[in-house]
């Protein structure tokens, strides 16, 4: 719930220096637990109601039967969801960002590529790596 809570303030403190709107990216490491369910419903209220957010993307990562059944399970709970604005599951950081960039940028100013987004991910990984080296046991 504290990850769900810093997800809303984050979003709405960068939404107000973008009063255009923003676009938000979602990765899933392939061996991330499940979010409880108050986190998750409160997520999809955050989801619901954020009329800034122009366009999303999940990256949920993971290969095999278990990712792929997440994602068509996460693919169709966001169709019945309804979010004010387009929402797509993708399986890699590059795909997700390769969709979300060109669709943000049909509703907001964007200067900056796919392949930017993607190596600025990889850099904050770096950060996070070296900051808790053992969140990828």
């Amino acid at each position: 719930m504290t990850g769900a809570e810093a997800l809303m303030r984050g979003a709405a403190g960068f939404a107000k220096s973008h009063p255009e709107g923003i676009g938000l990216v979602t990765v899933i490491e392939a061996h991330a637990p499940s979010p409880e369910n108050d986190a998750r419903a409160r997520i999809a209220e955050f989801l619901g109601t954020a009329d800034y957010v122009q366009a999303s993307g999940v990256a949920f990562e993971g290969t095999g039967f278990r990712a792929a059944a997440v994602r068509s399970i996460v693919s169709g709970l966001t169709m019945l969801a309804r979010q004010p604005f387009e929402h797509k599951v993708f399986d890699s950081v590059p795909r997700t960002m390769s969709w979300l960039v060109p669709e943000l940028a049909k509703h907001v100013s964007v200067d900056f590529s796919a392949d930017d987004a993607v190596g600025a991910i990889e850099l904050f990984r770096e950060h996070v790596d070296a900051e808790v080296p053992r969140r990828r046991d």
